[in-house]
């Protein structure tokens, strides 16, 4: 999720450190820990980290997780 997130900003001329917020919603709770890995490793920093919002959701059969970021980016990432 992570990875596609990356790729979505980098086909606008950002990156992840424009990410302000990311809400996600869980199939299960059990999920959390593969959120929380890809979560360290996308936003290494405690420092620069963007907010994080996570839900618990019935998502439809074929969805385990989904996401929802808000960045903003600058002038100075426009190509």
């Amino acid at each position: 999720m992570f990875d596609n997130l990356a790729a979505v900003l980098e086909a606008v001329g950002g990156r992840l450190a424009d990410v302000l917020k990311v809400t996600v919603w869980l199939r299960s709770d059990e999920l959390r820990p593969i959120i929380n890995a890809g979560w360290l490793r996308s936003f290494p920093d405690p420092q620069s980290r963007p907010a994080r919002h996570v839900l618990i959701y019935d998502l439809p059969p074929s969805m385990a997780i989904q996401c929802e970021a808000l960045a903003v980016l600058s002038d100075a990432n426009k190509p």
